[in-house]
Formats: structure tokens, C-alpha cells, sequence
């Protein structure tokens, strides 16, 4: 308890740090702009699933949406609070006597903290209350609340491997039922289970980030891990699972999140003087980079945008759609959610139109979408910038109407 104590400073200490390098390091990413979109929308009353589209379980944008909402709906209270959530997954790693200051230093690499990194902090509070069977319960309820296949997984864990499985059964239903409660109240049932458990077939079948190397490094830690625990305990299981966090996106970004908790039990005796240095080096280049800020944002204020989406083709939807916020506008665009949350216009289901997003069938439903909205005239912005972006979609637009600008259509 002395200890709990003495390193309780650690907090406060690492949620400066995470705040002065996720403001100043890192470029605004597509997930970082995604995973606040959510939230926001929420913190301003709009439905998920219904008013906008989410291929995500709801836990995480809620609990976000909800903190913003009470403590200011604004971008900088969001990154705060989610670097209250990287400085206890620290924390947390310290208590549990692992090498604290790589988990910090991946961290630190690894932003921005989305709800992938939220798992992450989830894990650790399930293996520190794992004795517990009405906390691990609900924390394997809400896991599944956030990221679904890391939940089935961990489920299956808890009731394979605990003597209480009945009890934590129960428990795990708590969150799900509250849930559940809400989305048949708001009749977004059917929209949810659309866009999260259905959407799969086509995210899945139209999924290009699959890095060869990052995949076969995984098997061999995976394999490693299994020789190393044995899988003895109820624990090394939920380890293991944690590893799948990345599927089916086996890019750096989602790999690198899963082998954070891996690399801080493998590397327990690693020369933490080398990991101080690189973070000496992050913390010199958010130094170096504040004479950047703030931006001509207005969400995103105090963000380094730059080179991202701050770039002279949003710059020219935004001044060209400034004045016509009266016309049918649809943004097919990976910055669809910047632009709209810059000019106040509300969201729609198909403001993330990417492949596996707008749930089964999205393809169809997005060009029936757009040929209603423009039955009379509509202002189409058509922006390819990302490789999950629907190709069928673009490749309509451009055939079917007029390009009055560059990525700018009209009928």
C-alpha cells in the first residue's frame, strides 16, 4: 500500500506528458479524428447508428462523449481525458511490476489514444481485479462493449476458466442490458447490429492494410508467449487475446497497440536508461514543434494538423461550402467529419464512407443515398484520400455528375 502511494505522483506526472506530446507531436490521424467525431456527436445529442454511421461497439465514444459533454465540448478536454487514461495504463503496468517505462515510451509512439489504446487500459484493470468476480465481470461486459472480438474472446475465458462463471455471467450482462435498453428505446437497434456485426462481410473482404512482416512478428510473440506462460492461468489468456486486438487492420498503428502490454512483460529487465533517451528526444521535438500552434482550426485549435488535414483542398471545400450551408451538401470523404464539424453541418450515416462502415449492403445504400439527396440539385465534395475509401461510390459521382471544381460535383 506504501508503494501505491509513494508512486500515486506518476499520474498527474504522465498526463502532462501524454497532453504535451499528443498537442504537439503527432499529426491529427484518421482514427484520432474518427474516434472524437463519435464522441462529439454525442456530447451534441445526435444518435449513433441512426444520425451518423459507427462501426464500432458504443462503449467508448459514450463514456467520451459524456465527459466532454459535462466537463466542455472541446477537443482539448477529449485529449486531457484520454491522457488521464494512457498515464494509468502506466501506472498500472508499474503496479503489476512490469517494464513501466517501455509501456510509456509505446505510448508515447503509438498516439493517438483511441479506442483500441482504451482496451489496452481495460486489460490492466481486468488482470489487477481478476479475483474480483462482480469488477472482472463488468469489465469483460464493457470490453465488449468496445471492441467486440477482444469481448467474445475474453468471454469465453471467463466462462471456461472460473469457478464463479455464473456470477460473472451476471455481471457481464449489466452493461449489456443497459445498452441493449438504449438502442431498442431509440429504435437503433437494427442500425447498430448493421453496422458492427454485418458491416464485417464487406470491411473484411475490402481490407488492404495487411502488413506481411508486423503479422508473421505477431505469430512468433504470440508463440513466444505460449512457451513463456504455458498459459497456466486465467490471466495469460486474457494476454493472449489482447494480442488479437489488431485484427483484421494488421497495420503498424493497431499491431503496435496489441504488443504494448506484451513487450512490458517480455522486456521486465531491459536498460530503461535507453527508453529515458527517446523519450527526452519526443519530449525536445514537442518542444521544438510549439511555435506551430495554435492553427486555423476550429475544432481542432490547438492540434497539429498540418500536412494531414489542414491541407489546400479541404481549405477550399470549407471557404466554398461556407456560403451555401443551405444547399443538399454530401461529402464523400475521409475528412468528412472535419469538414462538417469546421462548418457546423449536421452528420449524416454515411459521413465515414469507407468500406465496412456504413454496415451491409453500404455501397448500395450510399449511391441510393446520394441519388435522393440530389433528386433536385446537390453539391457533391469527392475527396479519394484514403485506401478504405469506397471505390464503387467515387467512381459513380464522377460518372454521373458534372465536376464544376476539382473533387467539386453538381447534377
Amino acid at each position: 500500500m506504501k508503494t501505491r502511494r509513494k508512486d500515486i505522483y506518476l499520474i498527474p506526472l504522465f498526463t502532462i506528458l501524454f497532453f504535451i506530446n499528443y498537442i504537439f507531436r503527432k499529426n491529427l490521424s484518421y482514427d484520432e479524428l474518427w474516434n472524437f467525431s463519435y464522441a462529439y456527436n454525442i456530447a451534441n445529442g445526435y444518435l449513433p447508428y441512426s444520425d451518423y454511421n459507427m462501426l464500432i461497439t458504443p462503449f467508448y465514444p459514450f463514456i467520451m462523449g459524456t465527459l466532454i459533454k459535462i466537463f466542455s465540448n472541446k477537443y482539448l478536454i477529449y485529449l486531457l481525458i484520454n491522457s488521464i487514461f494512457a498515464s494509468s495504463i502506466v501506472y498500472l503496468s508499474k503496479e503489476k511490476k512490469e517494464n513501466y517505462l517501455l509501456v510509456l515510451f509505446m505510448l508515447l509512439v503509438v498516439t493517438p489514444f483511441t479506442y483500441n489504446t482504451f482496451i489496452i487500459l481495460l486489460y490492466y484493470l481486468l488482470v489487477k481485479y481478476d479475483d474480483n468476480d462482480i469488477i472482472s465481470g463488468l469489465l469483460i461486459g464493457i470490453i465488449f462493449l468496445t471492441k467486440q472480438n477482444i469481448g467474445i474472446l475474453l468471454f469465453i475465458c471467463m466462462f471456461f476458466y472460473s469457478k464463479n462463471r455464473f456470477k460473472r455471467f451476471i455481471y457481464f450482462l449489466i452493461p449489456n442490458m443497459i445498452f441493449a435498453i438504449y438502442l431498442f428505446g431509440t429504435d437503433t437497434f437494427f442500425d447498430f447490429f448493421n453496422q458492427t456485426v454485418l458491416n464485417l462481410f464487406e470491411f473484411t473482404s475490402n481490407n488492404n492494410a495487411f502488413n506481411k512482416e508486423l503479422s508473421i512478428l505477431s505469430i512468433l510473440f504470440v508463440i513466444v508467449l505460449i512457451v513463456i506462460t504455458r498459459l497456466k492461468s486465467r490471466k495469460d489468456l486474457y494476454l493472449l487475446s489482447i494480442e488479437l486486438l489488431s485484427f483484421p487492420m494488421f497495420d503498424f498503428y493497431h499491431v503496435f497497440t496489441a504488443w504494448i502490454p506484451l513487450f512490458g512483460l517480455f522486456f521486465k529487465k531491459f536498460n530503461n536508461k535507453i527508453i529515458l533517451v527517446f523519450i527526452t528526444v519526443i519530449l525536445l521535438v514537442c518542444t521544438l514543434s510549439f511555435n506551430n500552434y495554435p492553427n486555423n482550426s476550429k475544432v481542432f485549435k490547438y492540434r497539429n494538423i498540418y500536412n494531414f488535414i489542414n491541407n489546400i483542398d479541404v481549405k477550399r471545400y470549407k471557404d466554398y461550402l461556407s456560403d451555401k450551408l443551405d444547399n443538399n451538401i454530401i461529402i464523400v470523404s475521409s475528412k468528412g467529419t472535419y469538414i462538417k464539424e469546421e462548418l457546423d453541418i449536421k452528420p449524416s450515416k454515411y459521413d465515414i464512407p469507407s468500406y465496412g462502415n456504413m454496415g451491409l449492403n453500404g455501397t448500395k445504400d450510399l449511391i441510393n443515398y446520394i441519388e435522393e439527396k440530389c433528386f433536385t440539385d446537390c453539391i457533391i465534395i469527392k475527396d479519394y484520400d484514403n485506401w478504405q475509401l469506397n471505390k464503387e461510390v467515387i467512381n459513380y459521382i464522377e460518372d454521373n455528375y458534372i465536376e464544376i471544381e476539382k473533387n467539386i460535383y453538381r447534377n
